[in-house]
């Protein structure tokens, strides 16, 4: 579903997502964010809006901040490893997962376990493949 089919749904923090995105990249944003972000601040300007969560939703639904740190946390540690792999020549073993997963206060398996999910992931597999 495209991002401005999933905000009309109500998804409503698609819209900042959709910001970030297009910032980053440095692209003009598409009309529908200029339309939405235009309409928003003419609410906020009248006095319409009583809290930015009606706006943009809640920043984190049940479970997604928690989610959103550990995926970061992953990734962090799988660019650990493949820096360590390209740069000193490291190979990517149990040894390097035990290392490694000490730094980030890890057991060897649960290392190992990331690596692997984003190596997947990266390849355009699914870890289930």
């Amino acid at each position: 579903m495209s991002g401005k089919k999933r905000f009309e749904a109500g998804h409503r923090e698609i819209l900042l997502r959709t910001v970030f995105a297009y910032a980053e990249a440095k692209r003009p944003m598409p009309q529908w964010v200029t339309t939405a972000l235009r309409d928003i601040s003419w609410r906020a300007m009248n006095g319409e809006i009583e809290s930015w969560e009606d706006v943009f939703g809640k920043p984190w639904g049940r479970g997604q901040r928690r989610t959103a740190l550990t995926r970061r946390r992953q990734l962090e540690l799988y660019w650990r490893i493949r820096t360590l792999h390209e740069k000193e020549g490291a190979s990517v073993n149990n040894e390097l997962f035990e290392r490694v997963g000490k730094d980030f206060g890890l057991s060897r398996s649960v290392a190992s376990r990331f690596y692997y999910e984003v190596e997947h992931l990266k390849n355009g597999r699914r870890k289930d493949d």
